[in-house]
């Protein structure tokens, strides 16, 4: 991210609203947005927008009209959840992690509006990610051996299996959130798709120190850069999301599951693409968004 700028994205998680078009202070940002599809992140300038969703083709009445503040330096999946006529905006944060090269981190997000509180754990194992997550709720992320998992979704604090979730690839180096999605009592059924997230601080500080020419350092960078080092190191350890015990080790996948269990489909995990090539003027500012789509 440079100048400041934020970044965000759209999950539409509203199931029974249909494809929906998005507008920041009037100017059409994401169009024909299905239910479960996700865009590429956007960068934008920091600021108060006002966020409005439309069903496509229809900018009478929106069924989203709410103010939202971008800071700077800041990452966000703005989530459509409910069920119309109650469908709301979600903002979901993605702050400072510490990821190890050989292992992933993962949240979850309960965002099935007639389902209980939640847990997430292994298929067929007494181990227990997440507990007792409610509607709206996204835990921590926590640390997982990368490798390719099935989960159960059941009822907190009960053995009744609500979902069972086959095939998750969680890649090393990688950030991942994984989201409840659908109704439980009706259509479209309870699903979870997944996806890739962009986690700030990997990337800035790369890119903060390639730009500094080595022949110019002198005992005063060193000296800086050990006082970043430090720095970085604490925020890090203020922020890192760690099990309350040792990190969780998930037993790898060996077999496919029974084919003759119900698979539930799962969207392939989504690599950041992000393209700076376009502008649309928000607040009559020219260059104040600049964002590439891509269309499903």
């Amino acid at each position: 991210m440079e100048n400041n700028k934020s970044l965000i994205r759209v999950l539409h998680a509203s199931p029974c609203t249909p494809p929906v078009d998005v507008y920041a202070d009037g100017n059409l940002i994401v169009e024909n947005l299905a239910y479960k599809d996700i865009t590429d992140y956007l960068p934008v300038e920091p600021g108060m927008y006002n966020i409005q969703v439309f069903p496509t083709g229809v900018k009478k009445k929106p069924v989203i009209d709410v103010e939202f503040e971008i800071l700077p330096d800041t990452v966000f999946t703005l989530t459509a959840i409910g069920v119309l006529p109650d469908v709301s905006l979600l903002p979901i944060a993605s702050e400072y992690q510490h990821i190890e090269p050989s292992r992933a981190i993962v949240r979850f997000a309960h965002l099935v509006p007639d389902a209980p509180n939640v847990d997430i754990g292994l298929l067929e194992s007494d181990a227990i990610l997440f507990s007792d997550v409610a509607f709206t709720e996204v835990t921590d992320y926590i640390a997982v051996d990368s490798g390719v998992y099935d989960f159960e979704v059941r009822p907190a604090s009960s053995d009744v299996i609500l979902l069972n979730v086959y095939d998750i690839l969680f890649e090393p180096g990688k950030a991942y959130t994984l989201y409840a999605v659908g109704l439980l009592e009706d259509e479209p059924p309870l699903q979870a798709i997944y996806f890739e997230d962009f986690i700030p601080w990997l990337g800035r500080h790369s890119e903060d120190n390639e730009a500094k020419d080595e022949s110019e350092v002198s005992n005063e960078d060193i000296d800086e850069e050990r006082d970043d080092e430090e720095n970085i190191e604490t925020v890090i350890e203020e922020n890192i999301v760690e099990p309350k015990e040792e990190p969780i080790e998930l037993p790898r996948q060996e077999d496919i599951s029974d084919e003759s269990e119900e698979i539930v489909n799962v969207e392939e995990p989504q690599v950041t693409e992000i393209v700076d090539e376009n502008t649309i003027p928000i607040n009559n500012k020219v260059n104040s968004v600049k964002i590439n789509f891509i269309y499903r």
